[in-house]
């Protein structure tokens, strides 16, 4: 993707586009330059985290975990041998 370099007040700067920045909870990144490149990450990596745990948790909170059936089809020789201990 190539951006342009725009003038903002005395400073220069390059606008994301908001595809770019999709799914980005924090507000604030960390720029880092090495050599040519510039690299944005989060401030805090784990931002959103639990935001995003307390929703799965909600999702699920009426599965029934001992009903998985997809797991009752799984079988190997390890588990239908006897076991020498």
């Amino acid at each position: 993707m190539i951006l342009d370099i725009v003038k903002i007040g005395n400073s220069k700067g390059v606008r994301l586009p908001k595809s770019l920045l999709d799914g980005i909870t924090s507000s604030k990144v960390i720029a880092e330059r090495k050599g040519d490149l510039i690299i944005l990450r989060p401030s805090d990596p784990r931002d959103g985290w639990e935001k995003q745990i307390k929703k799965v948790l909600a999702e699920e909170k009426n599965r029934d975990a001992g009903n998985l059936p997809e797991f009752e089809e799984i079988t190997n020789e390890f588990d239908e041998e006897e076991w020498t201990w």
